[in-house]
């Protein structure tokens, strides 16, 4: 029996389990990256209707990854906070993703949409209940400024 192939199963304390084949390995970094962002923001009560998400794999393997994070014009109320904000969650989001699941992101891009105040989005099979009522970190204001994109 090849190493490699699909059918390769490894001896467990409970029996015999099968391994994940390379495509299916490759589905479950992505979905873990975007399950890690998705529990950054919900840890600091951002809301999912706030921003959309968009990994890209960088590797062939699927072990290190871009992320293009869209946020709604209610995520953050001026320059200055967005300024110390956007940092302070891509350190946490890094650090989430490598700490929980080995996963790296080299690169993450924001880009505001100064024409929605919230994403029209439907609950997903893995988002907790309490993201639901989840109070907006930062408050909305009238006095909305854009933010340049990061590179």
């Amino acid at each position: 029996m090849h190493l490699h192939s699909r059918n390769v199963k490894n001896k467990s304390a409970d029996g015999l389990a099968q391994r994940m084949c390379f495509q299916d390995r490759k589905a479950f970094r992505l979905e873990m990256v975007y399950q890690s962002i998705r529990e950054t923001f919900s840890s600091i009560a951002v809301a999912a209707p706030m921003y959309k998400l968009k990994v890209m794999p960088l590797d062939d393997r699927h072990h290190r990854f871009a992320v293009m994070i869209d946020v709604a014009k209610s995520f953050f109320t001026s320059k200055e906070v967005g300024a110390k904000l956007f940092p302070a969650l891509e350190q946490m989001m890094r650090a989430n993703a490598y700490k929980r699941f080995r996963v790296g992101i080299d690169g993450i891009y924001w880009r505001i949409c100064e024409t929605e105040d919230q994403f029209e989005r439907g609950a997903r099979v893995g988002d907790s209940a309490g993201t639901q009522n989840a109070v907006p970190a930062i408050h909305s204001d009238s006095s909305l400024v854009t933010l340049p994109l990061r590179v």
